[in-house]
């Protein structure tokens, strides 16, 4: 990730480059991750989002300060509004009682030096301690007028910071998209055949395995990457995780036909911005209906 040398699994800091892999004091963090830096990674470098719904947003967090405190200062989020809405922010990960006061502003400037960002979500930290790593989670909602294809800036800053600390932010983008639940192009989207496949690939099947039984005609490794590069399409109860059980089932049952408690029952997540079976039904609706218009994995 950082084009040091060292593979991300072993890289004792791999946000950073940092090729003599220095740990001062033994803790297994590289000492180029232990200095007075807030990092801020998307986690997906570019998420798709399908026009007129919402998604959980996530940048990793990094503290390499020892978790100060961080009394008035803020970290910020760019985005264009012709695009994107802000809803509403996750939990911040703190190791304080003390909450952050969101706001939504003007993008003035330039900070993120984007200029097709013009607003920006505000998280000031009024005295809070951030947790030395975790995920700083926004939702957004892409307006329904977005032509699907369309790609849209998301940018990081900081202000008042406290003295010798630096924001390494990284940023990220999100395109219109969908996904036509045909995956085999048959002419059907077929709970035994593109549903399984889906089932199968979040439950981690790869190889042969995708496809035994599903399609006799599927090349696995296609479809493997298209199904990972729409994985964000995948949430369907907008909680910000995809998982085989509670994703997976529920696009499985909507290609059965099922709707209502039918669709809902035992599996998907009620406390996501999507939190019941009409909601999801009218969000696969919209993600086949864009994936039909030939932009999508």
């Amino acid at each position: 990730k950082d084009q040091d040398g060292w593979p991300d699994e072993i890289d004792n800091c791999p946000e950073l480059a940092n090729p003599d892999q220095a740990d001062g004091d033994g803790d297994h963090v590289g000492d180029a991750c232990v200095t007075g830096i807030v990092r801020l990674v998307p986690a997906v470098a570019e998420s798709l989002m399908v026009p007129g719904e919402g998604a959980r947003l996530a940048w990793r967090l990094f503290r390499g300060d020892g978790g100060r405190r961080l009394p008035g200062s803020a970290i910020r989020i760019h985005f264009n509004s012709a695009h994107l809405e802000f809803v509403d922010l996750q939990p911040v990960p703190l190791v304080s009682d003390d909450s952050p006061t969101v706001t939504v502003e003007a993008d003035t400037g330039n900070p993120d030096q984007d200029g097709t960002t013009d607003r920006v979500v505000r998280i000031t930290h009024n005295g809070a301690v951030l947790a030395q790593e975790g995920a700083l989670t926004l939702t957004f909602a892409m307006k329904t007028g977005v032509a699907v294809g369309t790609r849209s800036p998301l940018g990081v800053s900081v202000v008042d910071l406290p003295a010798g600390e630096i924001l390494a932010g990284s940023p990220g983008k999100v395109m219109a998209a969908g996904l036509d639940w045909d995956l085999d192009g048959d002419g059907v989207a077929g709970p035994l055949s593109d549903g399984l496949v889906i089932v199968r690939h979040l439950a981690g099947y790869r190889g042969q395995s995708l496809v035994a039984g599903a399609m006799a005609g599927g090349d696995p490794v296609v479809l493997d990457q298209r199904l990972t590069k729409a994985r964000s399409l995948l949430d369907v109860d907008c909680n910000g995780q995809v998982d085989w059980a509670g994703d997976g089932v529920v696009i499985l049952r909507y290609l059965f036909g099922f709707r209502g408690a039918a669709l809902s029952a035992g599996a998907g997540d009620v406390t996501g911005c999507r939190p019941d079976a009409a909601s999801w039904a009218r969000y696969l609706d919209a993600v086949g209906s864009a994936g039909k218009g030939g932009v999508g994995p």
